[in-house]
């Protein structure tokens, strides 16, 4: 049924309240059928499942749901996989680990704060210079040339960004269910996939850049006669890089599932958490 009007329902005796769950379930669809419609493909479903929407008291589990749910699919020799997802009008409860996120990102804004007023009083320390808002919004809005860049990349950045966050965009739109086979059919003989395996490559252009700088930075240096510290340059690119994907692993794998509410969100947010978690 509707989510909306499922989480509106109110049982007289206030004694529960309503949630609201999806069911995959395996098994309706005849063999030959749900081999046809179950390609070798990456998508984060099975095109040949089903899924069922259901409205059930906020007092049973997601054990219980696919429980009741096996015994009612029984009858068509189906049963209810272990993707069943619920979601109700109450906030979902902060675990240890998301306490844990809240502190590091709590802490991060607080070194912006401090920086903040440290540029106001002229404070000059190369460690909250780091966090600056001012001092990195103006690096980053710095349109000048120097004679030691590669210029045409920058165009080439842009590109790279649109086409990947149009990628990211149509992931999202695959994660969600679709409302009927016919529309899942019309969605996957368009070009729509084929553009989705473009975008894939796409990434690989970042991967070319930053070789191409790296490259290019080396070279420049060795005409210079400078030596080049290996060790260094691997020190160098870890603490450059660590820090921003260790920060997107831990809100993904914590505070990323409290962005939202609903079934089909904690069913998109849970396969987006589980693999950071098996880091």
């Amino acid at each position: 049924g509707n989510y909306r009007q499922c989480l509106g329902v109110e049982e007289p005796g206030q004694l529960f309240s309503t949630q609201h769950c999806i069911v995959e379930a395996q098994g309706i669809l005849p063999p030959q059928i749900a081999e046809y419609l179950h390609p070798a493909t990456d998508l984060p479903f099975r095109i040949d499942n089903v899924i069922f929407s259901v409205c059930v008291p906020s007092t049973c589990s997601e054990k219980d749901v696919a429980e009741h749910m096996d015994r009612s699919l029984a009858e068509v020799n189906s049963s209810a996989s272990s993707l069943v997802f619920c979601s109700s009008k109450d906030p979902m409860s902060f675990r240890t680990k998301d306490y844990i996120a809240a502190l590091v990102f709590s802490l991060v804004a607080l070194l912006l704060s401090v920086s903040a007023v440290s540029d106001l009083y002229g404070i000059n320390n190369p460690v909250l210079s780091a966090f600056s808002l001012s001092n990195n919004f103006q690096s980053l809005m710095d349109t000048r040339k120097s004679d030691v860049e590669i210029s045409c990349l920058n165009g080439l950045r842009v590109i790279f960004m649109v086409l990947v966050l149009t990628d990211h965009r149509f992931n999202i739109n695959m994660l969600q269910m679709p409302s009927s086979a016919k529309e899942l059919h019309k969605t996957l003989d368009s070009t729509l996939p084929g553009i989705g395996e473009f975008y894939k490559k796409v990434v690989d252009g970042f991967f070319l850049m930053s070789g191409t700088v790296l490259a290019f930075s080396f070279f420049r240096k060795n005409m210079k006669e400078k030596k080049f510290n290996l060790l260094r340059f691997y020190i160098d690119r870890y603490f450059r890089l660590t820090p921003l994907l260790a920060c997107l692993i831990l809100y993904y794998s914590t505070l990323l599932v409290h962005q939202c509410q609903g079934p089909v969100w904690m069913r998109i947010a849970s396969g987006m958490e589980q693999p950071c978690c098996d880091l």
